[in-house]
């Protein structure tokens, strides 16, 4: 059996040490950003964390049914958290002005699928 990388380790203890959480995607949300952010922000609740989930666009109506809570929002600015990570955005470029308002972070956690992914 193959064992997981020694990164997977460092996100959890990052993950367990946290109590804040903000979860950011890319701009112009579609299905997989809309349901990366909603899934993680779910888990970490059910962890007892703190979690808010911004995006700079709003959910397009075809998705909406992935949020029903509500859960993403639009970023505001002047908040810390613990803990930023970044869902389905390659770079973080992509998440456009939430990247600023999310700059006074201890850790940041970029989990991603595509090839482009800067890291």
């Amino acid at each position: 059996m193959k064992t997981h990388p020694k990164i997977i380790d460092r996100i959890i203890d990052g993950i367990l040490q946290s109590r804040t959480f903000c979860i950011i995607s890319h701009i112009r949300p579609d299905g997989d950003c809309v349901g990366s952010q909603v899934g993680l922000a779910l888990a970490l609740q059910g962890l007892g964390k703190r979690v808010i989930c911004w995006n700079e666009d709003s959910i397009p109506d075809k998705y909406r049914f992935l949020d029903p809570d509500r859960l993403i929002q639009k970023p505001k600015p002047g908040l810390e958290f613990d803990c930023v990570i970044a869902t389905d955005a390659a770079s973080l470029d992509r998440v456009g002005a939430v990247a600023k308002c999310v700059a006074n972070r201890k850790l940041f956690i970029n989990i991603d699928h595509h090839e482009s992914n800067t890291r």
